[in-house]
């Protein structure tokens, strides 16, 4: 019974063997994950426990990592540095969100936000749009692609013509939208009819 035994088992081994490579040679010794112990600890660690050389983790909050370091986009601010007063942008613990810094942190025209990125706090651009769909002409006389209708006064510049359906479309080109760059408007807008 147990030679029955033997002979299945061996050539089950060897299969096991061959698919994962190892058909003779050295045995490569697998990496031992440390066993550690829970932490008991009372401590809340914004930004996690320490680690010790074993790789455990012991009950002492990890110091902040740096200026930038962030995990998700609520961790982001941009505002004013608590210590130098400058408009900056990082994590939360190192900004005051309440300093004005408006055309530092969103942009002259509004379109910068903060985001969290690889694990490090950057400035990106807001995008208006993601099809041409998302942009329409606006403005009293058309003369304004957007994302949204637009007031302007209304007043009529020659130039204004250049941007008929006829001559350009309005629509979204690289997350603005826009009127199209077409040759028929750049000779247009270089000459504008009535001037």
């Amino acid at each position: 019974m147990e030679k029955g035994w033997f002979s299945a088992v061996v050539p089950l081994l060897f299969a096991v063997m061959v698919l994962s490579g190892h058909t003779g040679g050295s045995c490569v010794p697998v990496p031992v994950e440390p066993e550690c112990p829970p932490v008991v600890c009372t401590l809340y660690c914004e930004w996690g426990f320490e680690i010790d050389e074993d790789g455990c983790e012991v009950c002492r909050c990890a110091e902040h990592p740096d200026y930038f370091a962030c995990r998700s986009d609520q961790d982001c601010a941009c505002g004013v540095d608590r210590e130098t007063g400058e408009c900056a942008l990082g994590n939360r613990a190192f900004i005051d969100e309440d300093g004005q810094c408006p055309d530092f942190c969103e942009g002259i025209g509004g379109h910068l936000i903060i985001l969290c990125e690889e694990e490090r706090c950057v400035q990106r651009p807001f995008w208006d749009c993601r099809r041409h769909e998302d942009c329409m002409r606006t403005g009293c006389s058309g003369q304004i692609c957007a994302p949204e209708m637009i007031a302007t006064t209304c007043e009529w510049w020659p130039h204004y013509a250049c941007y008929q359906e006829s001559i350009t479309t309005c629509g979204c080109y690289e997350g603005r939208c826009a009127f199209d760059a077409t040759p028929e408007l750049a000779e247009c807008l270089a000459n504008p009819p009535g001037s």
